[in-house]
């Protein structure tokens, strides 16, 4: 997970609000673009919230008007050429034969950022992202035309539903922090992170808890669940996200709705960096050894402006 740039807003001058430094960035800025990948240049969409799930590169088709609508372009100086790159990207993902991908497709996108970017939103169980409804993200292509995902508004994480993030500090384990219960070294024995009951086992190279190669029943009923929630678009169209546990191969085979996850999961060497990648986040970056610490940096960067924040109550659980 990186860090990234760090700013304040102050309309007028005065404090109106406590600054988004931490937790939420403005992706559409070309600094961002800089920090990350050398250059200001390339070409920005955002993919705004859709309940239809049609936004995360599915193909929709050669016609512009089936992606304008799905995809808000942030770069000024872009043309139709760069909406066809766009919709390019979109047909190489829904088209390129399983035996074809891991040569054709780092022509066209970022395989291993891709990789990690969609191992963190699964392991932080993002309700408003991109495997719960495929939307809330955005779109970089790079001078060299190759596409690449970045983070945005993950303000639904650690199973926050809808309005997640009014909850306030220590509500359920989630963006409040760790339980309540527990200590300096994590949650207690048998409970995860989000107050949940841990399964038996781990990780298995299946890529399930003690599931077998295709994520097992569990995993087809899950992703089941997931699309029978879907939004207006209907079952199979994406979902409203849900605070539930998600299964490390969710959406294996949903080559239409979902293709960078699908196409990526389809080739077994990136297969298997993602349940490796998955692991590292959920057991390493997430352990409170590691997150605690970057907490209280945090914490102790925004805690000024807590203290000093006219619309903010209580504040005891925070600091």
């Amino acid at each position: 997970m990186r860090a990234g740039p760090e700013g304040q807003f102050r309309p007028g001058g005065r404090q109106r609000h406590l600054p988004r430094r931490v937790c939420e960035r403005r992706a559409d800025q070309q600094g961002l673009t800089k920090h990350h990948h050398g250059t200001p240049k390339g070409v920005r969409w955002k993919v705004p919230p859709d309940f239809s799930g049609g936004g995360p590169l599915a193909y929709h088709g050669s016609d512009r008007d089936e992606y304008t609508g799905r995809y808000e372009l942030k770069t000024d100086s872009a043309g139709p050429e760069d909406w066809d790159a766009l919709i390019e990207r979109c047909r190489v993902l829904r088209e390129t034969p399983d035996e074809a991908l891991e040569d054709t497709l780092p022509n066209h996108l970022d395989v291993k950022e891709a990789i990690r970017f969609l191992a963190v939103d699964n392991a932080l169980l993002d309700s408003d992202g991109h495997h719960s409804r495929g939307s809330d993200y955005y779109v970089y292509m790079d001078p060299e035309g190759i596409f690449h995902l970045v983070h945005y508004d993950n303000n639904e994480t650690f199973g926050g539903r809808r309005g997640g993030g009014r909850r306030g500090p220590g509500g359920g384990g989630g963006p409040g922090g760790p339980p309540a219960d527990a200590g300096p070294d994590g949650p207690p024995p048998g409970v995860d992170r989000g107050g949940m009951p841990r399964e038996p086992g781990g990780f298995d190279r299946g890529g399930g808890r003690n599931r077998g190669a295709g994520g097992g029943q569990d995993a087809r009923r899950g992703e089941r669940r997931g699309r029978e929630r879907g939004g207006r678009g209907g079952p199979g169209r994406g979902g409203q996200g849900g605070g539930g546990p998600q299964p490390p191969l969710a959406f294996v085979d949903e080559v239409e709705t979902r293709p960078v996850i699908a196409r990526i999961l389809a080739v077994p060497a990136w297969r298997a960096e993602h349940l490796e990648t998955l692991r590292e986040v959920a057991e390493v970056q997430l352990d409170w050894k590691t997150l605690g610490p970057r907490i209280d940096a945090y914490r102790d960067l925004i805690e000024a402006d807590v203290v000093r924040d006219p619309f903010l109550g209580d504040r005891t659980a925070f600091l």
